[in-house]
């Protein structure tokens, strides 16, 4: 993902983000011995860069927004980011996981907490001339699926 905003000031702020993809084969052999191969693709969406440039053109500020998302042959529904601005500020939500989110930051939708079980948020951050907040709007508990 990619975005280039344009203030109400003439400024630019260009917003990208980490991506790599890792491609896994598996072959194996069924019991009438005809060998089968499958490729998984591993997508990583992860930290966004931001970087503002005045009317010359010159950098004016540069920030890492602290970001992971991970997605298995490419179910990437929720993946990547959102932007928007007001002309000023710059507005995004995301889904993020993993050491991003800090335990203060979790609201369960469900009772009780298992510290063994991930969470996905939804991570709201306001960017201000090079400064950032982050607010968690909502978390959901990520279950281990154990096949039947």
């Amino acid at each position: 993902m990619c975005d280039l905003i344009v203030k109400e000031n003439g400024e630019m702020t260009l917003l990208t983000e980490q991506f790599s993809i890792r491609g896994i084969s598996r072959t194996s052999q069924d019991a009438q011995g005809v060998w089968r191969t499958v490729m998984d693709y591993h997508y990583f969406h992860d930290d966004i860069i931001a970087v503002n440039h005045n009317n010359s053109g010159e950098v004016t500020w540069k920030l890492k927004i602290d970001k992971k998302q991970y997605s298995l042959n490419h179910d990437e529904q929720y993946a990547s980011f959102f932007s928007t601005t007001d002309g000023k500020n710059i507005f995004l939500i995301y889904n993020d996981t993993g050491p991003n989110v800090e335990e203060r930051d979790i609201r369960p939708l469900f009772s009780g907490r298992d510290k063994k079980k991930k969470y996905t948020v939804a991570a709201l951050i306001c960017i201000t001339d090079g400064g950032i907040s982050k607010k968690i709007s909502f978390s959901i508990l990520k279950e281990k699926r154990e096949n039947l």
